[in-house]
């Protein structure tokens, strides 16, 4: 990383590290209003930088923690806020506060869309450089609207609303698909440089950034699924899924897209790394039960190799652990934790797009194939014999080991049968299907509903308006396949 882009780093996250216990070392200041930040002058280079730092946070923060709790991939085991939030679900509109406003503010849309109204101003356009920075707005904001739902798109980061309407989920979703084809078509452009090293994942490689939009289609195609077909299987959704999951990611091919951690200072480490080790919360997080249990005998009767990665019983945490409820290994190991490059969209999630698509569609024996070519990449994990949907969500939740994505195919498919953790009330009973909005956003904002009508709903745990890619009803059972 050069020189100027480390400071610039770390200056975007030294803002977020002060935000107090609502979260560990991110989140911009909570004071300002995220629908109208101040933007200080600064080249495109610059804000990209920062936008990417500040988002490889976002990725790694204690929203990623407490979901990873939601799935029971983590567990919380003390008496501090890690606890309330993964094992009685409790949050209100200020634990998240900090991620909402990170969606929009500094070092979020309102940042990307100065970048890109900064290339669209050069003398000579740069088509690469501004398709790239639109698969990161589809990326950022689908993952927002898979978490809250309907928020601010079409009117946010506009300097002439101060209000912004309430997009709906599938509306940004469509919205955002359109704009993957515009990035696509610029992408590929032949006349476009590229933003070169500022780009910390690809370097501006125009072959990655291609193969990203095209799964990120097909991952956002996926979320629609359940709105649009009332059952899985024969859905037409997945026709459409297919041919972008064959262009996305593909396995064996190195083009993960992932955060960029150096390691070299605090504030440059793996946001899990600094949950564990620099926050003072990292005590209260373990493994979790399920999936502990689960992978301990899926390769027939023996354990999935991919346990001594995630898990250790040992301290490398400078934490002890208990019997089942392991320390958290892949992020925290002294010798490799703080320069952790975090997964984020990789070719074992396309894989397995691709896997839930050919299965749905009546194509169970290139289902398989997708499956077994991703449990090849972990030996000595046996292939499968036979696919069933359970088994190709039970095969990408290993795989996307704390990645928020996997609340997402629960909410859809209701795999795997995960059993809610809370008996705390009517609101805490089933596993959360979305978040609360940022305390900041409503104050500021009128269109965002009071916060009593945010969950509850008709139904147990079931917001007032339902998160699209929710199982319709008030359970996971039964579920309509």
């Amino acid at each position: 990383m050069h020189r100027y882009m480390r400071h610039l780093a770390i200056a975007a996250l030294l803002g977020p590290s002060l935000t107090g216990c609502s979260d560990f070392l991110s989140g911009p200041s909570i004071d300002e209003d995220p629908n109208n930040p101040t933007v200080i002058q600064a080249s495109a280079d610059n804000l990209f930088a920062g936008f990417q730092a500040v988002q490889f946070t976002q990725h790694t923060s204690t929203m990623a923690v407490t979901i990873c709790g939601y799935v029971q991939q983590c567990k919380g085991v003390a008496a501090r806020f890690v606890e309330d939030q993964l094992t009685e679900y409790s949050s209100d509109p200020l634990t998240f506060d900090a991620q909402f406003i990170q969606v929009y503010a500094t070092g979020g849309l309102r940042d990307l869309r100065e970048t890109q109204a900064k290339l669209t101003a050069r003398t000579v356009p740069d088509p690469l450089y501004e398709g790239i920075t639109k698969v990161w707005e589809a990326l950022v904001i689908s993952e927002a609207a898979d978490k809250w739902g309907d928020i601010p798109y079409s009117e946010a980061s506009r300097d002439d609303i101060n209000v912004p309407a309430l997009d709906d989920q599938i509306a940004i979703y469509n919205s955002l698909l359109t704009l993957l084809d515009q990035a696509l078509v610029q992408i590929q452009d032949p006349t476009g440089v590229g933003p070169g090293g500022v780009d910390f994942v690809y370097g501006g490689d125009a072959a990655s950034w291609t193969a990203l939009a095209h799964t990120l289609k097909a991952r956002i195609l996926l979320h629609t699924v359940r709105a649009q077909c009332p059952t899985l299987a024969g859905c037409a959704v997945y026709n459409q899924i297919i041919p972008e999951a064959l262009a996305g990611i593909q396995l064996g091919t190195g083009a993960d897209f992932t955060t960029v951690t150096t390691g070299a200072s605090a504030l440059e480490s793996n946001g899990w790394f600094q949950f564990y080790e620099l926050s003072g919360f990292g005590g209260d997080l373990r493994a979790g039960d399920f999936i502990v249990t689960l992978m301990a005998t899926r390769n027939g009767g023996l354990p999935d190799p991919r346990a001594a990665v995630y898990f250790t019983a040992t301290t490398d945490c400078a934490l002890p652990a208990d019997a089942l409820g392991l320390v958290i290994r892949r992020s925290c190991l002294s010798s490799s934790g703080a320069s952790f490059s975090q997964p984020w969209v990789t070719a074992e999630e396309n894989a397995l797009i691709l896997a839930e698509a050919y299965f749905n569609t009546g194509q169970a024996p290139l289902a398989l194939a997708q499956v077994n070519a991703v449990r090849a990449l972990h030996p000595p994990l046996a292939p499968l014999g036979a696919v069933t949907l359970p088994a190709i969500m039970e095969e990408k939740y290993v795989s996307l080991f704390q990645n928020p994505e996997v609340w997402n195919d629960y909410k859809r498919t209701c795999f795997p049968a995960i059993t809610p953790t809370s008996d705390q009330g009517p609101i805490s009973t089933l596993v959360p299907r979305r978040l609360f909005y940022g305390q900041t956003e409503s104050d500021v904002n009128t269109n965002v509903p009071d916060a009593s009508t945010q969950v509850g709903g008709g139904a147990p745990n079931q917001p007032g308006f339902r998160n699209d890619n929710d199982v319709p009803g008030a359970d996971c059972s039964p579920v309509s396949l």
